[in-house]
């Protein structure tokens, strides 16, 4: 049997991202992630080649664009609603959480105070993917406060806002 380029690729992807993860569970960090990265991109590349391959066959491109269209206009409409204000005002207070990403910055990136609205202080850590939390202003050290989104956020380190709750 003849294989097509999307199979040889999605194999050749799904092998490499295997060997990837198997050599960093052996300890071998560096070359592991670009093997992983390498497989992973393989992979997907095979896939989206299986998908266009399946939909010209099946005279399903308007609907594949139409697809396309859509996952990118809700990615978009997301990405804009995780940067709201009313997205941040429905942050919880989580006093821990909020230290240790001030401090060491994990999974979603620096912090940066929004802004304060009645008894308390608002932040979002992350570029992609947004992250939300609230403190007590008066609990919390910060160099200058202001209303909720009226000025520039400014960037919050971990002594700004270490306090137990």
């Amino acid at each position: 049997m003849k294989k097509s380029w999307p199979q040889i690729l999605l194999l050749i992807g799904f092998l490499l991202a295997a060997f990837g993860f198997t050599l960093a569970t052996a300890g071998a960090p560096l070359f592991s992630v670009i093997m992983f990265l390498v497989g992973l991109a393989l992979f997907v590349a095979g896939l989206g080649a299986a998908i266009v391959r399946f939909a010209i066959r099946r005279r399903l491109v308007p609907h594949l664009l139409l697809l396309v269209a859509g996952l990118t206009l809700a990615a978009f409409v997301q990405h804009r609603h995780c940067f709201s204000l009313a997205y941040i005002r429905g942050a919880h207070e989580d006093p821990y959480r909020l230290w240790i990403t001030a401090l060491k910055g994990i999974g979603v990136g620096p912090v940066y105070y929004i802004g304060s609205e009645g008894e308390f202080s608002y932040f979002r850590a992350g570029t992609v993917f947004a992250d939300r939390f609230k403190a007590p202003t008066a609990k919390i050290r910060l160099p200058r406060t202001f209303p909720l989104g009226s000025k520039e956020p400014y960037r919050v380190t971990a002594e700004m806002v270490n306090y137990s709750a």
